[in-house]
């Protein structure tokens, strides 16, 4: 409901094109349930991309939106 009341609900996107979760945390190597129950005490990273660049993702036009 919220989507369609703010217009940011889109369909049909390709799975490869989702982004999910924090830039700096994608290592899997990283993501032990270990290294996860840590993960509060320790100092937490900068949310960029490992080579330093902001994530980006170019907006759709309008008439790609879902309705």
């Amino acid at each position: 409901w919220w989507d369609k009341l703010h217009r940011t609900l889109r369909r049909d996107i390709p799975q490869n094109e989702i982004t999910i979760g924090v830039a700096a945390y994608r290592d899997e190597k990283e993501l032990t349930l270990g290294q996860l129950l840590v993960l509060p005490f320790r100092k937490q990273r900068e949310w960029r991309l490992p080579d330093g660049l902001a994530p980006d993702r170019k907006p759709r036009p309008a008439h790609q939106l879902a309705e």
